[in-house]
């Protein structure tokens, strides 16, 4: 892996794991994406660290995180979500909710507008929007029993 010296200033993570078969990295200096990388949508972790260590980065040297917050992948968006909360709370670091699909320029003004902002008032977790039901298993078509022929059938 190239380690990259240039330093990156008031570095911003953005992660859009709306597709699930793909997870597109960002990271974002005061005014250009500097980096783009697409991984496959597992290892999640492994990851975000081998996609900021390319930087010499480390979670406590972001500023702050963005993620998709949908439409998409119900399993995708969960996990990027979730991911992304914990880690901004675990280090005390705003996080904002972009909508899919994601651009260069959707994230410059986001970072353009956390630039100027007073980091007194950010959002502590971003939710999802999926914009359908969630495509899981069809819920149990199970016949009513009185408990009386419950107890009989034992």
């Amino acid at each position: 892996m190239i380690k990259r010296t240039k330093k990156i200033k008031r570095p911003l993570l953005v992660l859009d794991s709306a597709d699930r078969l793909k997870t597109q990295w960002y990271l974002v200096g005061e005014d250009q994406v500097v980096f783009k990388k697409q991984t496959n949508g597992k290892d999640l972790l492994k990851s975000l660290d081998q996609f900021i260590g390319a930087y010499n980065l480390k979670l406590k040297d972001l500023f702050s995180f963005a993620v998709v917050t949908g439409p998409g992948s119900f399993s995708g968006l969960r996990s990027g979500i979730a991911t992304f909360n914990a880690l901004a709370w675990a280090l005390n670091k705003p996080i904002y909710g972009l909508p899919a699909p994601l651009t260069d320029s959707a994230i410059l003004k986001l970072q353009k507008k956390i630039s100027t902002a007073k980091l007194t008032s950010f959002k502590k977790q971003v939710m999802p929007f999926y914009n359908q039901e969630p495509n899981t298993c069809p819920p149990l078509q199970s016949p009513i029993i009185n408990k009386g022929d419950f107890i009989n059938k034992l």
